[in-house]
């Protein structure tokens, strides 16, 4: 009786150790993305003017944002939500999307992202 408990609670450890292998962590979540790119707004419309450092909170949500989204899918899922929200708001500078990083003093890259960007195909794992 003993040994057949003992097989039936080994056989249970064994299927829950690889369900949740198989469990990933859930994407970020848009609204996360538009809170912390929301301070960047006027940084990235140049409306701040032209030779304008983005704002402190701009910087601090950037790198929240960058320490977040480690992974291959968690970086096309911050691109596809942050395109999304950037289309929202109307004009802006994508160009100065891949400034944000150097201009807050961080050492990381990012893409320019517009309207017509293809997220799933600007992130590869050597970046991460």
């Amino acid at each position: 009786m003993f040994r057949h408990f003992a097989f039936i609670v080994v056989i249970v450890v064994v299927l829950i150790s690889r369900c949740d292998a198989n469990i990933q962590k859930s994407s970020i979540a848009c609204s996360d993305v538009v809170k912390e790119i929301t301070p960047c707004l006027n940084y990235l419309r140049g409306s701040d003017g032209s030779n304008a450092k983005p704002s402190e909170e701009c910087c601090n949500g950037v790198k929240l944002l960058d320490d977040d989204a480690k992974s291959k899918q968690e970086r096309i899922d911050v691109c596809n939500c942050a395109k999304q929200a950037l289309s929202d708001i109307g004009n802006y500078d994508p160009s100065r999307i891949p400034q944000l990083p150097k201009d807050c003093g961080f050492d990381f890259t990012l893409p320019a992202i517009d309207k017509s960007t293809d997220c799933s195909k600007l992130f590869t794992m050597t970046m991460i």
